[in-house]
C-alpha cells in the first residue's frame, strides 16, 4: 500500500496528483496498480504518456520515498491553514518539479524544502515559489560553486550532497555571472582605482540575504541541525 503519512496528508488523493503528473487520463483504472506500491511506476509505464521518460519516473519514485520519511518524521503539529498550504501549494508543486527535474542529484533538495517550510513555519507562498524557479534554473555543478562559497565565507560544512566538481576560469565566469543574476550573490567594488589611472576598479562578489536564505531553506537538515 502507499504510504499512509503521505496519502493522508494529500486527503487520500494521491493517486490524483499522480495521475496529473504521470499524464495518466483520468478515466483509465489504475487504484490496483498504485496499491501495489512504489514498484507501480514501473508497472504502470505502458499506460503512461509517451512525453514521460523513464528518467522522471525514475526521480518521482526516488522523490515519493523522500517525501514520506519527511511527512512520516513532521515533529510539529500543523493547524488547518498549514495542512491546506502543503496540500494545495507545496507537495504539488514539489511534485511537479520532481518531474521536470533532469538531475537526479537535486531530488532530495527538492525534499528539503519540505522540512523547511514545515520546521521553520515558511507558509509564504511567493517565497515558495522563487525559491524552486531559481532552483529549477541551477545545474548541480552551479549549485556546487554556491556551496563552495558559502562553506568558505560563512561556515565551514557542506550543506547538501550535490558531488564535487573542477571549476576552470571560463566555467567560473559563467556561473559566478549566473548566480548575479539569480539574485543569490551581488557584485561590490573592492578598490576603485587611482583617478585619472588606466586602472579598472575592481570588483567581487558577496551572498544576497536571498541568496543565503535560500541555501538554508535546501539544507540538509541531518547535517546542519
Amino acid at each position: 500500500m502507499m504510504p499512509d503519512k503521505l496519502e493522508s496528508i494529500l486527503d487520500g488523493d494521491l493517486d490524483g496528483y499522480l495521475k496529473k503528473l504521470l499524464c495518466i487520463e483520468e478515466n483509465t483504472s489504475v487504484s490496483a496498480i498504485f496499491n501495489l506500491g512504489y514498484d507501480f511506476l514501473e508497472s504502470a509505464a505502458p499506460i503512461i504518456g509517451n512525453g514521460i521518460q523513464n528518467m522522471k519516473i525514475r526521480n518521482l519514485k526516488k522523490g515519493l520515498k523522500e517525501l514520506n520519511f519527511v511527512v512520516a518524521n513532521i515533529g510539529v503539529t500543523l493547524n488547518e491553514l498549514q495542512e491546506k498550504f502543503i496540500q494545495e501549494k507545496a507537495l504539488p508543486l514539489i511534485l511537479k518539479n520532481m518531474m521536470q527535474e533532469e538531475q537526479e542529484e537535486k531530488i532530495k533538495i527538492l525534499v528539503n524544502g519540505l522540512e523547511s517550510i514545515i520546521n521553520d513555519s515558511m507558509y509564504e507562498e511567493d517565497s515558495l515559489f522563487e525559491f524552486y524557479d531559481v532552483l529549477n534554473s541551477l545545474r548541480k555543478k552551479e549549485i556546487a560553486r554556491l556551496l563552495e562559497m558559502y562553506n568558505k565565507e560563512i561556515q565551514n560544512q557542506d550543506t547538501y550532497n550535490i558531488g564535487n566538481f573542477e571549476f576552470d576560469g571560463t566555467s567560473l565566469e559563467y556561473i559566478d555571472n549566473k548566480l548575479v543574476q539569480l539574485g543569490l550573490r551581488k557584485v561590490y567594488v573592492i578598490n576603485a582605482g587611482t583617478w585619472g589611472a588606466l586602472e579598472s576598479p575592481e570588483e567581487d562578489t558577496a551572498f544576497t540575504d536571498f541568496g543565503k536564505d535560500f541555501i538554508k531553506f535546501f539544507r540538509n537538515r541531518k547535517i546542519n541541525d
